[in-house]
């Protein structure tokens, strides 16, 4: 294992250098470090062993160090790095052979580790058996796992031993601080991604990211013998006109693909963080439906060959980046499953219901917005609920940033500038 080794130091030593830049979530990831395990879920590419790396850096010099004992004060830095264990699992040939996963968990066992990193870790087979038997081998340690299987690695057989985080495409000020850029629009289009030294704009980074590195993988590394790649194609590209809408399978089905294929497709792509299911608010209908949002909003554009939207596809974006803002806020609060919609029998609708904190969100990204039809619109859809009464009324502008007849309007900029506390 000394090769895992020798690669981690070469991580480490360098990772403040080379990606100086913290992302929001990297303080709370600090806290939860000092009394939990923790795992990382996110889509691919959206920095997860970055903030891996960084974690333990943090950890390395601020709680390893610091908890030597006044004998065992080390002056040799690599021996002092010796006390971390990290590895991305798929460097690991042949990981899943009964002997390498042997290796594995014995090197894991070693009681010098403090603190064992391992990226990908659903690259091992049955990986939540292989981490309940890691954590039990050395207690005295303190894990940091990532994946980008959400589902898998939620599963109730590691409640207790891990503390899951989503790690979700970049923020409007995260994009702002990364790329040094302060247009919307271009955070809109192809802002979702950590800068990488190798890419000399957003927007070429993203066009190969989000074919070569995110929907390439999941079709030919993840679910290779599941997954016909044209017909997986073809369905999530049909999946960007419905962005905002309920999801239809009956029409998403035709010649070229069945509706069992297209069910089992939609579960691939949710698992793999593609997409996000939001249900209708106070739907006791067995036969619920579920409105559907891109983890990454941007794939609206790119799914459209970054041409000029449409109003329908323009408003399905700001629809899109208000729920992956939202869904940011809730996910590691406990929360994730408080994002709804509403709709009635006259097919009226309220964009976001959050019932917990008592809030309608209606998305109006326009040049113009005539106040007094909002607040008739709002005043026909609740009348005959009164539960929603109370609620407060806040709808999403283009440029309107005024509270009139108890309806707060607030820009799209202003709200994804960490202004939700306002609301």
């Amino acid at each position: 294992m000394n090769f895992l080794l020798d690669e981690y130091r070469k991580e480490l030593l360098n990772i403040d250098q080379n990606s100086p830049y913290k992302r929001e979530i990297f303080n709370t990831l600090k806290k939860e470090i000092k009394n939990h395990n923790l795992c990382l879920v996110g889509l691919r590419q959206v920095g997860k062993t970055t903030l891996m790396l960084q974690l333990a850096n943090w950890y390395f010099e601020n709680i390893i160090k610091k908890n030597q004992n006044d004998n065992e004060l080390i002056t040799n830095v690599l021996n002092e790095e010796e006390k971390i264990f990290y590895t991305n699992i798929k460097s690991i040939q042949n990981v899943n052979l009964k002997e390498n996963r042997e290796l594995l968990l014995k090197e894991i066992s070693t009681k010098k580790y403090q603190l064992i990193v391992l990226d990908e870790i659903q690259e091992i087979n049955e990986w939540t058996n292989f981490l309940q038997v890691a954590i039990d081998l050395n207690k005295n340690a303190k894990f940091i796992v990532s994946g980008s299987n959400a589902t898998a690695l939620k599963q109730e057989i590691m409640v207790g031993r891990v503390k899951i985080f989503f790690i979700n495409p970049l923020l409007f000020n995260e994009y702002k601080a990364i790329w040094n850029d302060n247009n919307i629009d271009n955070y809109l289009k192809f802002g979702s991604y950590p800068k990488n030294k190798n890419y000399s704009t957003a927007f070429i980074q993203y066009c190969e990211l989000v074919r070569g590195s995110i929907i390439d993988k999941i079709i030919n590394e993840d679910n290779k013998k599941n997954i016909d790649g044209t017909k997986f194609l073809a369905l999530i590209s049909d999946i960007n006109n419905y962005i905002g809408n309920e999801i239809n399978y009956s029409k998403l089905e035709n010649k070229d693909i069945s509706r069992q294929t297209v069910s089992s497709y939609l579960k691939i792509m949710k698992e793999g963080q593609l997409i996000h299911f939001v249900p209708k608010y106070n739907d006791k209908n067995s036969t619920r439906k579920n409105k559907v949002y891109f983890e990454d909003k941007s794939m609206i554009y790119y799914f459209n060959n970054f041409e000029k939207l449409n109003n329908n596809l323009q408003g399905s974006l700001i629809e899109n980046i208000v729920f992956n803002y939202l869904n940011y806020l809730f996910a590691n609060n406990n929360l994730l499953d408080q994002i709804f919609y509403y709709r009635n029998s006259k097919e009226q609708e309220i964009d976001f219901v959050l019932p917990k904190q008592n809030i309608l969100i209606e998305c109006k990204y326009v040049e113009e917005i005539d106040i007094n039809k909002m607040d008739e619109q709002f005043l026909e859809i609740i009348k005959n609920n009164k539960e929603l009464n109370d609620f407060k009324k806040v709808v999403i502008t283009k440029n309107l940033n005024i509270i009139q007849n108890n309806i707060k309007f607030i820009s799209l900029d202003k709200f994804l500038e960490n202004q939700y506390d306002e609301l």
